[in-house]
């Protein structure tokens, strides 16, 4: 059960920057709900591959099988089961997008792959599997790489920013 422990309708904002994913689900829209003054607004902000980019979106689907019955989301194809919770409570104010990148090596860039929770939270034998995935993705995508290049890593920033609907639950 998730419960903020705070009086209802006492805050004017509660801002999510890359970590609703990790509890987008009834019971914290719920809660998040009761905590809001009349009016008020919730903020959710996320980073997550760009997986316009063939090579990322390659890498990204070794995910998906895992995305079953993992509680959190970790794409932008799976965020729509945060915002069907969000939208019986919400309406949506401000939707946008920013796409940016990195440059990092290939150690930085399983990196970044390898941290999403959904691959933290799974077995070693998971972990190596996707290791193994990535490797094979990468010399499909990448069959000349050389020692120590650096590779563009593209990343799209969500933003959105929500109010309140008025009734009651």
């Amino acid at each position: 059960m998730f419960n903020i422990a705070l009086p209802d309708s006492s805050v004017d904002a509660v801002v999510a920057a890359h970590c609703f994913h990790w509890f987008a689900n009834q019971d914290a829209v719920t809660e998040i709900y009761r905590v809001l003054t009349p009016g008020g607004s919730l903020g959710m902000i996320w980073t997550i591959p760009d997986e316009s980019v063939p090579w990322v979106k390659d890498v990204s689907t070794f995910f998906r099988p895992l995305e079953e019955d993992f509680k959190c989301t970790t794409s932008k194809e799976t965020m729509g089961k945060v915002f069907e919770e969000v939208s019986e409570r919400f309406t949506v104010e401000k939707d946008s997008s920013v796409k940016i990148s990195w440059q990092v090596t290939y150690d930085g860039c399983y990196k970044c792959f390898a941290s999403k929770g959904i691959l933290q939270s799974s077995s070693d034998e998971i972990k190596g599997q996707f290791k193994t995935w990535f490797d094979n993705v990468m010399t499909k995508h990448f069959p000349e790489r050389k020692e120590n290049q650096k590779f563009t890593f593209p990343l799209v920033f969500l933003i959105c920013w929500c109010r309140k609907i008025n009734h009651e639950i």
